[in-house]
């Protein structure tokens, strides 16, 4: 494995690491036995739809293009930092322009241990369908620009589209969980701060810094970017491949 496939091994594991810091998590992330483990996902006609994107010749003409790796990363680069953008503004202010912004509650609203996390988690999932949404465009753009660059990239640029058709459904189920488990840490600060309430703006005062609210909001934008960068490996995947065919690019880009 070269230094980038390390540094984006590595980085994958960002968001369980993330999690497990905050104690909300007991995964145990390891390689042993990947094969068998993403073979559960894949059922026999899954099976058989990619042995034959792997047999299917490619009848298409091909120009190489040397600037096509600097082109491709300028569109990934531009497209990440909008999405980084997007979560920055939602945590800036609650009576700012973003269109996800995050929900300020009263002490009383807080004070309901029951329903004090759904703003929270509703917050959270809409960023979640932005990311869906946003990262899927991308991967599609970067998918085609590769295929068009080579017949090696052109197979891989379909062997990537069947696969993450087949693996959707299970990612979206994965990702569920990830505010599901935000919760269960809003709820452990929730209950060590609310028996001390402190009369009057609550809120102003839990959103200061040192605040247990303030850590919350601190600990989901984390996640929110851990999780942005596990969404984005498949394409930083195409792009890997890419540099292997026009070096130089991918290297660089990991290194900004």
């Amino acid at each position: 494995m070269n230094q980038t496939s390390s540094s984006l091994a590595l980085n994958g594991s960002r968001l369980v690491r993330f999690l497990s810091d905050l104690n909300v998590s007991d995964v145990a992330v390891s390689h042993k036995h990947f094969i068998e483990k993403l073979g559960r996902f894949i059922n026999i006609t899954d099976s058989i739809t990619l042995a034959h994107v792997l047999s299917r010749p490619v009848a298409r003409a091909f120009e190489p293009d040397e600037t096509a790796g600097e082109t491709l990363k300028q569109t990934f680069v531009q497209a990440r930092s909008a999405m980084v953008q997007t979560i920055a503004e939602s945590f800036a202010s609650a009576e700012g322009g973003a269109r996800i912004r995050l929900p300020m509650l009263s002490v009383e609203k807080l004070a309901d241990a029951k329903t004090a996390y759904e703003p929270y988690h509703r917050f959270y999932a809409a960023h979640q369908r932005e990311f869906e949404q946003k990262v899927a465009g991308l991967h599609t753009r970067i998918r085609d620009q590769a295929a068009g660059l080579s017949p090696q990239l052109a197979q891989l640029a379909e062997l990537d589209r069947v696969l993450g058709n087949t693996l959707s459904g299970n990612f979206r189920k994965f990702y569920a969980v990830t505010p599901r488990l935000l919760g269960k840490r809003f709820e452990c600060l929730l209950g060590d701060y609310l028996p001390t309430a402190p009369s009057g703006d609550g809120y102003a005062e839990w959103i200061q810094p040192g605040g247990w609210l303030a850590r919350f909001f601190r600990e989901m934008n984390g996640v929110l970017l851990a999780e942005l960068e596990v969404r984005l490996l498949p394409v930083l995947g195409l792009l890997e491949a890419v540099d292997e065919q026009f070096p130089g690019s991918v290297q660089a880009m990991t290194a900004e």
